[in-house]
């Protein structure tokens, strides 16, 4: 009986999962992401078999959007509590605000919250989508808990830290707007006004949080700054960013930054002069 049971446990090698996907693709039924496509069945089964996730529950609960794999936020608020963390979700509809908190179960005395409310979807250019509009608190608590588990426990997501949401977030982002309806900008797009506009720059928002986010890791240098930025990406340079990378990127910066105010948290003194390295007169990105 127990030799059964063990038997039964036993994760599909890669042959057997080659063989499940090949079977599986011609099915209609299946997510129409992974119809025709043993390959992605097989990637989506790898990625599902980390988190726990039956092969069939990784077809229908993970998606690989732009070369990233995805998940929903209950299923990433459910890998956190599976690795023994505690999530919190507090809800204020009064402000429109969302805030995660996620306290480690191996450091319960240093509390993760993050934050995400009417100004935020604002800031980022969200406040104009038609999800944002019409469920502001779904939306944000989605971005609450996702964001908070990001910097509370990675290693809890294997990877799979994102939801489809997050990624198609700023496909195609208007300049953003009141939510309050005091300003409102159309999100059609003119392509006749195309030639006439400048590219944007989508590393500025990088540059503006970069000294910033400098003080907040304890005054460190420029050039250590942004290797770590780099290292976060998993890029060689921030040039190589795209739009939606340039903003997940500005993300992270804006939740170290108000996470170290909020501490009030005194920057380090550089062994050299004595004074946070806060920028450096040659460095440039």
């Amino acid at each position: 009986m127990e030799e059964t049971t063990a038997l039964a446990t036993l994760e599909p090698s890669l042959n057997e999962q080659v063989e499940l996907a090949k079977a599986l693709a011609p099915s209609d039924i299946i997510p129409a992401a992974y119809q025709g496509k043993p390959a992605n069945i097989v990637v989506a089964i790898e990625f599902g078999q980390s988190m726990g996730l039956s092969p069939a529950e990784s077809l229908y609960r993970i998606n690989v959007i732009k070369g990233k794999p995805t998940a929903s936020a209950e299923l990433i608020a459910a890998q956190v509590r599976k690795a023994g963390h505690k999530l919190r979700v507090s809800k204020d509809e009064a402000n429109t605000s969302v805030t995660c908190t996620i306290v480690r179960s191996d450091d319960p005395k240093y509390p993760f919250v993050v934050t995400r409310d009417k100004a935020w979807a604002q800031q980022m250019g969200l406040a104009v989508k038609e999800n944002y509009r019409k469920q502001p608190l779904t939306m944000l608590t989605w971005r609450a808990i996702t964001a908070c588990a990001r910097e509370a426990c990675p290693e809890a997501l294997f990877g799979v830290a994102y939801t489809p949401d997050e990624m198609h977030d700023f496909d195609s982002v208007s300049e953003p707007v009141s939510v309050d309806g005091s300003a409102t900008v159309s999100d059609v797009s003119h392509p006749q006004q195309e030639d006439e506009q400048k590219p944007q720059d989508y590393l500025s928002q990088v540059r503006e949080l970069f000294h910033a986010y400098q003080e907040a890791r304890g005054g460190i240098g420029a050039a250590q700054a942004n290797g770590e930025l780099c290292d976060y990406m998993r890029v060689k340079s921030l040039h190589e960013l795209s739009e939606d990378g340039a903003a997940t990127l500005a993300e992270m910066m804006q939740d170290v930054v108000t996470r170290y105010k909020s501490q009030m948290v005194e920057p380090q003194q550089t062994a050299e002069s004595g004074e946070p390295d806060l920028a450096e007169a040659d460095y440039e990105f």
